[in-house]
């Protein structure tokens, strides 16, 4: 018996790679054909880019065709591509427009057989981020799915199916951009920083506190508190200073009405043998006024802030420094007066520290 060449080359193949469907292995892939349908008008942003995070960036997922065979689903253009589609424009048209970089690190489509039926779902995670000054920064992002079942065999509204949560994500956005914008700081393309009046200058005490006023000194009767037993001290003042910093936005600028406060409080104060001695409630003064030029220095140094991505963790960092260095100043002044024995050592500090306040003031 004559066996011809391709026969035998057939009957080897399959003898070795046990495929009996065919001569040569071929892979199961789906196309998904894609057709947008009106793109929505942007409000206030632009699509810059859109990056595709996935580890596998081809596929969308595994689904059920002919036979219950498994293919890989594909989009016939890249999602990159496929998501810009969804707004009407994708570049810049006007100066208060936002260019929005998206991330895609979620895409996929699964199926699952149950019940004689295919129970699929659509999942979406998408992170959306203002790019500016060239670094992207996040500001929101859309987590969302879609679930469905059909029949088994093939299938062909998968087109729907993707169409339907990506339009759901490109509405997210531009709802979100009509709340947000000129309201969120996220948004903020840069920072002005507006220095108030201190707290409590228009009615320096309140209460237990006494806030720090050029005409208001301090008195012994705002000593009111009780020193410790094991204490060495004639008197001693307790002083603090404090800020807060209100953020808004302004046509896409940050605006930050920065104020602060410098206080003495009356239950921490206190007067042990110091009696009514006036150089002693002069070099207690002395420590109020030291706290007053920290928050001036303050001040200063927070009107150098621009970044409008960090302006938050730069003022808790420059409060911390500032901090450190009240009490720096607080313990050297005592040091250099010997808590207002040495005259030469308190009137050299009275008198820089005046200086300094004069210079404040005049501004």
């Amino acid at each position: 018996m004559k066996i011809s060449f391709d026969l035998l080359f057939m009957w080897l193949l399959i003898a070795f790679t046990g495929n009996t469907n065919g001569v040569f292995a071929q892979s199961r892939t789906k196309f998904v054909p894609f057709q947008m349908n009106e793109p929505i008008v942007p409000y206030k942003f632009y699509i810059l880019r859109v990056i595709d995070t996935r580890t596998e960036t081809s596929n969308i997922g595994k689904v059920f065709v002919q036979n219950n065979l498994v293919a890989s689903l594909k989009p016939s253009i890249s999602l990159g591509k496929i998501i810009p589609q969804y707004y009407k424009s994708t570049f810049k048209n006007d100066s208060t427009a936002y260019p929005i970089e998206i991330h895609i690190h979620t895409f996929e489509i699964e199926e699952k057989i149950q019940d004689k039926k295919i129970i699929g779902k659509c999942s979406i995670g998408l992170d959306f981020h203002y790019y500016r000054t060239n670094e992207p920064v996040k500001i929101t992002h859309f987590n969302n799915s879609t679930n469905y079942s059909r029949s088994i065999g093939e299938y062909d509204n998968y087109q729907q199916i993707i169409d339907k949560i990506l339009r759901k994500s490109a509405l997210y956005l531009n709802q979100w951009m009509k709340v947000n914008y000129d309201a969120n700081p996220q948004l903020g393309q840069s920072i002005k920083i507006n220095i108030l009046p201190d707290y409590g200058y228009e009615n320096p005490e309140k209460g237990d506190t006494i806030f720090w006023h050029p005409t208001r000194k301090l008195r012994w009767s705002d000593f009111e508190g009780k020193p410790s037993l094991n204490n060495k001290y004639a008197a001693q003042v307790f002083t603090n200073f404090e800020y807060t910093g209100n953020a808004k936005m302004v046509k896409g600028i940050i605006q930050i009405d920065l104020q602060m406060k410098a206080y003495m409080l009356k239950s921490s104060s206190w007067n042990a043998t110091a009696g009514n001695s006036l150089s002693a409630l002069a070099h207690e003064q002395l420590h109020f006024d030291i706290t007053k030029t920290i928050i001036e220095r303050f001040k200063r140094k927070a009107l150098t802030i621009s970044s409008p991505e960090d302006y938050d963790s730069e003022l808790q960092l420059l409060f911390i420094d500032m901090y450190r260095t009240m009490n720096q100043l607080q313990k050297q002044y005592d040091s250099d007066s010997g808590h207002s024995i040495n005259i030469v050592g308190q009137e050299k500090w009275r008198s820089d520290i005046q200086e300094e306040l004069n210079m404040y003031l005049k501004m």
